[in-house]
């Protein structure tokens, strides 16, 4: 199968665009000024083995953690396993 570099482009968009939903959203809904002032968290979207596909803004350390269990959520998308 080949890859269309249009379609691939406008995933690979979408995906950089959750990130930083993701990240605004756990601003806006913080109630940690730890969170919402100095954004020490990080957020992501991974894959069901926990490689990391997408991220947001704020500290990148915190990602690596994800994979090994760390203190982050991780929510499944239904038939991703």
């Amino acid at each position: 199968m080949s890859r269309d570099p249009f379609t691939l482009e406008i995933v690979k968009d979408a995906l950089v665009a959750i990130g930083h939903e993701m990240f605004d959203a756990m601003i806006r809904t913080s109630m940690s000024p730890i969170v919402y002032e100095t954004t020490d968290f990080a957020v992501g979207v991974t894959d069901a083995r926990g490689n990391l596909i997408a991220q947001g803004n704020g500290v990148t350390a915190f990602s690596r953690y994800a994979r090994h269990g760390g203190a982050v959520g991780l929510a499944t998308l239904p038939g991703s396993r």
